[in-house]
């Protein structure tokens, strides 16, 4: 029974996203960006997820990119040639390329980090927890990083972004709807949305979920547009210009009305045979 009221939930669920309706949004625990200056070139585009126990630290070290730190469980003691600092939870810090640096966790509990960091093509340094390979014109951008928990149903909305970006789910597992199908994104696995690729995410299962995200914004580019509709055709290059604008189109009538009674029915149906199946089993 218990697996048959989580596929009704599942199916619920979708049939309001496909209907357009809006599931209420996650929670951001920690969120951060920061500028930088990027010439032109191949790089990658990387997400990473340490976690420090009470007394761990990482030694004195530097990227040959920008890593921009966001803590979102615990805190940690950031040392650099200017002297130390605490970054508790929900607070940040940035490393430019051959900024020397350590970390330690001085509490009583673990820490858990979300590093976003922009590195050269072929840098293998890191064993990356996501990854996304871009060509990236020059120009001054924005690294974002942020950490998102997920209550069961919510989700986010159909939305593109202006710049690039990988997600990472760390806990749980999120139900990902993009170019008409849907996947199950588990926990330690990761996508990847090119600037201007259309999709929606839900929490369709009975746990809480978490999604770390990391992007490369060009400066001035609006971070997220929500849409009703997908218009906008994926591209990996990056560019450094303004927002994406989506191209007109000719007013089609609202489907909505007739769309969402049908899925609900076909819902209902199912949720009433998986019932009655399993009452014929139980006898």
């Amino acid at each position: 029974m218990i697996y048959s009221l989580r596929m009704s939930f599942v199916i619920v669920l979708m049939a309001g996203l496909l209907a357009g309706n809006v599931p209420p949004p996650p929670t951001v625990i920690a969120q951060a960006q920061a500028p930088i200056t990027v010439e032109a070139g191949d790089y990658i585009l990387v997400g990473l997820s340490p976690i420090l126990a009470p007394g761990e630290y990482i030694g004195q070290h530097s990227h040959r990119g920008p890593d921009l730190i966001v803590v979102f469980e615990g805190e940690v003691i950031e040392q650099e040639p200017g002297g130390d600092r605490t970054v508790k939870s929900s607070e940040s810090w940035i490393n430019q390329a051959g900024e020397m640096h350590a970390v330690t966790n001085g509490g009583a509990t673990k820490a858990r980090l979300w590093a976003s960091l922009l590195l050269p093509k072929g840098d293998t340094s890191l064993s990356p927890s996501a990854q996304l390979p871009l060509n990236v014109n020059a120009g001054e951008y924005n690294l974002v990083g942020r950490v998102l928990d997920f209550a069961p149903g919510s989700g986010l909305q159909e939305q593109y972004h202006g710049g690039d970006a990988l997600f990472y789910v760390m806990d749980g597992e999120i139900t990902l709807l993009e170019n008409g199908t849907t996947k199950q994104v588990k926990a330690f696995k990761s996508w990847t949305e090119v600037a201007g690729a259309v999709y929606s995410v839900t929490n369709a299962s009975g746990n809480n979920a978490r999604v770390a995200m990391s992007m490369l914004l060009p400066k001035g580019a609006e971070e997220t547009t929500f849409v009703s509709t997908p218009t906008l055709s994926a591209t990996q290059n990056v560019p450094n210009t303004s927002s994406p604008t989506l191209p007109a189109t000719q007013d089609v009538p609202d489907s909505n009305s007739q769309v969402l009674p049908a899925l609900i029915g076909v819902g209902l149906l199912l949720i009433l045979v998986a019932g009655f199946y399993l009452r014929r089993r139980s006898r």
